[in-house]
Protein backbone atom coordinates (compact mmCIF):
# COMPACT_ATOMS: atom_id res chain seq x y z
CA UNK A 1 0.00 0.00 0.00
CA UNK A 2 1.42 3.82 -1.00
CA UNK A 3 2.22 5.65 2.06
CA UNK A 4 -0.31 8.57 2.61
CA UNK A 5 1.24 12.03 3.00
CA UNK A 6 -0.93 14.53 5.57
CA UNK A 7 0.26 17.48 3.05
CA UNK A 8 -2.60 18.54 1.34
CA UNK A 9 -3.06 18.11 -2.76
CA UNK A 10 -3.70 21.09 -4.90
CA UNK A 11 -4.34 20.59 -8.16
CA UNK A 12 -2.83 17.13 -8.44
CA UNK A 13 0.43 18.35 -6.76
CA UNK A 14 1.45 16.97 -3.16
CA UNK A 15 3.93 19.48 -1.49
CA UNK A 16 6.41 17.41 0.33
CA UNK A 17 10.13 17.73 1.57
CA UNK A 18 12.93 15.85 0.29
CA UNK A 19 13.00 13.09 2.72
CA UNK A 20 8.91 12.65 2.50
CA UNK A 21 9.71 12.66 -1.46
CA UNK A 22 12.34 10.18 -1.45
CA UNK A 23 9.79 8.03 0.86
CA UNK A 24 6.79 8.97 -1.06
CA UNK A 25 8.54 7.84 -4.47
CA UNK A 26 10.43 4.92 -2.55
CA UNK A 27 14.20 6.47 -3.56
CA UNK A 28 17.52 8.30 -2.12
CA UNK A 29 17.04 11.87 -0.52
CA UNK A 30 20.13 12.79 -3.01
CA UNK A 31 18.16 11.00 -6.20
CA UNK A 32 15.07 12.71 -4.82
CA UNK A 33 17.24 16.48 -5.43
CA UNK A 34 18.30 15.10 -8.60
CA UNK A 35 14.70 14.14 -9.81
CA UNK A 36 13.47 17.79 -8.70
CA UNK A 37 16.17 19.53 -10.67
CA UNK A 38 15.72 17.26 -13.80
CA UNK A 39 11.90 17.40 -13.44
CA UNK A 40 11.94 21.15 -12.61
CA UNK A 41 9.44 21.27 -10.32
CA UNK A 42 8.16 23.63 -8.23
CA UNK A 43 9.60 24.92 -4.58
CA UNK A 44 8.37 26.80 -1.84
CA UNK A 45 8.85 27.24 1.89
CA UNK A 46 6.99 25.54 4.61
CA UNK A 47 5.34 26.74 7.86
CA UNK A 48 8.16 24.73 9.37
CA UNK A 49 11.19 26.21 7.09
CA UNK A 50 11.56 23.28 5.09
CA UNK A 51 11.66 23.41 1.39
CA UNK A 52 8.83 21.88 -0.16
CA UNK A 53 8.72 20.09 -3.27
CA UNK A 54 5.29 20.47 -5.76
CA UNK A 55 5.33 16.63 -6.51
CA UNK A 56 2.80 15.18 -9.14
CA UNK A 57 0.54 12.62 -8.10
CA UNK A 58 0.49 10.83 -10.94
CA UNK A 59 4.50 10.75 -10.29
CA UNK A 60 3.84 9.26 -6.76
CA UNK A 61 1.40 6.91 -8.08
CA UNK A 62 3.47 5.54 -10.54
CA UNK A 63 6.43 4.84 -8.06
CA UNK A 64 3.95 3.16 -5.96
CA UNK A 65 3.11 0.83 -8.57
CA UNK A 66 6.48 -0.02 -9.29
CA UNK A 67 7.66 -3.91 -7.72
CA UNK A 68 8.56 -4.03 -4.08
CA UNK A 69 11.92 -4.90 -4.87
CA UNK A 70 12.76 -1.73 -6.54
CA UNK A 71 11.28 0.46 -3.93
CA UNK A 72 12.58 -1.09 -1.37
CA UNK A 73 16.44 -0.76 -3.14
CA UNK A 74 15.65 2.93 -4.31
CA UNK A 75 14.80 3.49 -0.44
CA UNK A 76 17.89 1.48 0.93
CA UNK A 77 20.62 3.53 -1.24
CA UNK A 78 22.52 5.96 0.91
CA UNK A 79 22.64 9.97 0.33
CA UNK A 80 26.16 9.83 -1.02
CA UNK A 81 25.67 6.57 -2.97
CA UNK A 82 23.09 7.73 -5.95
CA UNK A 83 21.63 4.78 -8.29
CA UNK A 84 23.02 4.53 -11.51
CA UNK A 85 19.61 6.05 -13.08
CA UNK A 86 19.94 9.45 -10.37
CA UNK A 87 23.45 9.52 -11.90
CA UNK A 88 22.50 9.46 -15.60
CA UNK A 89 19.89 11.98 -14.40
CA UNK A 90 22.18 14.47 -13.04
CA UNK A 91 24.40 14.85 -16.10
CA UNK A 92 21.77 15.97 -18.60
CA UNK A 93 21.09 19.19 -15.95
CA UNK A 94 25.10 19.57 -15.94
CA UNK A 95 25.55 19.28 -19.31
CA UNK A 96 22.45 21.81 -19.51
CA UNK A 97 24.60 23.88 -17.16
CA UNK A 98 27.56 23.98 -18.55
CA UNK A 99 25.93 24.66 -21.70
CA UNK A 100 24.37 27.27 -20.42
CA UNK A 101 27.29 28.86 -19.19
CA UNK A 102 29.55 28.12 -21.91
CA UNK A 103 26.67 30.74 -24.20
CA UNK A 104 26.88 33.32 -21.93
CA UNK A 105 30.52 33.43 -21.89
CA UNK A 106 30.44 32.88 -25.60
CA UNK A 107 28.16 36.10 -25.69
CA UNK A 108 30.13 38.03 -23.01
CA UNK A 109 33.15 37.17 -25.50
CA UNK A 110 31.40 38.53 -28.26
CA UNK A 111 30.60 41.33 -26.41
CA UNK A 112 34.25 42.14 -25.79
CA UNK A 113 35.24 41.61 -29.21
CA UNK A 114 32.52 43.98 -29.93
CA UNK A 115 33.55 46.80 -27.29
CA UNK A 116 37.18 45.77 -28.36
CA UNK A 117 36.25 46.35 -32.26
CA UNK A 118 34.79 49.82 -31.34
CA UNK A 119 37.65 51.04 -29.05
CA UNK A 120 39.83 50.32 -32.41
CA UNK A 121 37.94 51.58 -34.75
CA UNK A 122 37.49 55.11 -32.18
CA UNK A 123 41.09 54.66 -31.69
CA UNK A 124 41.91 54.95 -35.54
CA UNK A 125 39.65 57.84 -36.16
CA UNK A 126 41.26 59.93 -33.58
CA UNK A 127 45.01 58.81 -35.21
CA UNK A 128 43.24 60.16 -38.02
CA UNK A 129 42.44 62.92 -37.07
CA UNK A 130 44.87 63.77 -34.94
CA UNK A 131 47.19 63.17 -38.68
CA UNK A 132 44.76 65.56 -40.47
CA UNK A 133 45.33 68.24 -37.77
CA UNK A 134 48.81 67.62 -38.09
CA UNK A 135 49.07 68.14 -41.73
CA UNK A 136 47.36 71.16 -41.63
CA UNK A 137 49.39 72.82 -39.35
CA UNK A 138 52.54 71.72 -40.74
CA UNK A 139 50.60 73.18 -44.42
CA UNK A 140 49.95 76.47 -42.89
CA UNK A 141 53.63 76.31 -41.49
CA UNK A 142 54.92 76.23 -44.93
CA UNK A 143 52.56 78.51 -46.36
CA UNK A 144 53.85 81.76 -43.08
CA UNK A 145 57.27 80.34 -44.40
CA UNK A 146 56.66 81.13 -48.06
CA UNK A 147 55.30 84.22 -47.14
CA UNK A 148 57.93 85.55 -45.07
CA UNK A 149 60.78 84.56 -47.53
CA UNK A 150 58.56 86.38 -50.17
CA UNK A 151 58.30 89.30 -47.68
CA UNK A 152 61.99 88.97 -46.94
CA UNK A 153 62.73 89.40 -50.60
CA UNK A 154 60.26 91.71 -51.67
CA UNK A 155 62.22 94.46 -48.68
CA UNK A 156 65.67 93.56 -50.55
CA UNK A 157 64.86 93.82 -53.51
CA UNK A 158 63.60 97.45 -52.45
CA UNK A 159 66.53 98.01 -50.44
CA UNK A 160 68.57 97.12 -53.34
CA UNK A 161 66.60 100.13 -55.59
CA UNK A 162 67.04 102.29 -52.70
CA UNK A 163 70.57 101.66 -52.94
CA UNK A 164 70.59 101.74 -56.88
CA UNK A 165 69.32 105.31 -56.23
CA UNK A 166 70.89 107.10 -53.30
CA UNK A 167 74.67 106.12 -55.32
CA UNK A 168 73.98 108.10 -58.36
CA UNK A 169 72.55 110.89 -56.35
CA UNK A 170 75.68 111.00 -54.25
CA UNK A 171 77.96 110.91 -57.00
CA UNK A 172 75.76 114.14 -58.25
CA UNK A 173 76.21 115.97 -54.62
CA UNK A 174 79.38 115.67 -54.99
CA UNK A 175 79.73 117.17 -58.80
CA UNK A 176 77.77 119.87 -57.53
CA UNK A 177 80.04 120.36 -54.43
CA UNK A 178 82.52 120.75 -56.73
CA UNK A 179 81.11 123.13 -59.30
CA UNK A 180 79.63 124.75 -55.92
CA UNK A 181 83.71 125.15 -55.31
CA UNK A 182 84.74 125.96 -58.07
CA UNK A 183 82.53 129.27 -58.50
CA UNK A 184 83.58 130.07 -55.32
CA UNK A 185 86.84 130.46 -55.74
CA UNK A 186 85.95 132.27 -59.12
CA UNK A 187 84.01 134.40 -57.34
CA UNK A 188 87.09 134.93 -54.91
CA UNK A 189 89.58 135.72 -58.17
CA UNK A 190 86.65 138.12 -59.48
CA UNK A 191 86.55 139.69 -55.65
CA UNK A 192 90.13 140.21 -56.14
CA UNK A 193 90.26 141.20 -59.06
CA UNK A 194 87.50 143.89 -58.46
CA UNK A 195 89.49 145.12 -55.60
CA UNK A 196 92.66 145.29 -57.63
CA UNK A 197 90.55 147.66 -60.52
CA UNK A 198 89.21 149.74 -57.47
CA UNK A 199 92.73 150.60 -56.05
CA UNK A 200 94.42 151.15 -59.27
CA UNK A 201 91.54 153.48 -60.29
CA UNK A 202 91.91 155.53 -57.24
CA UNK A 203 95.60 155.76 -57.79
CA UNK A 204 95.08 157.14 -61.55
CA UNK A 205 92.85 159.78 -60.27
CA UNK A 206 95.07 161.39 -57.71
CA UNK A 207 98.27 161.51 -60.19
CA UNK A 208 96.10 163.26 -62.94
CA UNK A 209 95.26 166.10 -60.95
CA UNK A 210 98.83 166.34 -59.98
CA UNK A 211 100.29 166.51 -63.62
CA UNK A 212 97.82 169.66 -64.65
CA UNK A 213 98.76 171.53 -61.38
CA UNK A 214 102.60 171.30 -62.61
Amino acid sequence: MPRVMPEAVIDGVRWLTYDEMAEALGIGRESARVLTQRKRWSRRAGNDGKARIGVPDEEIAARNDAPNGARSDARNATPNAAPDDARNEAAPLELIELRVLNARLEAQIEALKAIAVAEREQTERERQAERERSERERQLLEKAIEEARAERNRWAAQAEQVVATVDPLKSTIEVLKAALEAERGRLSELRDERDRWRTAATVRRSWWPWRRSA
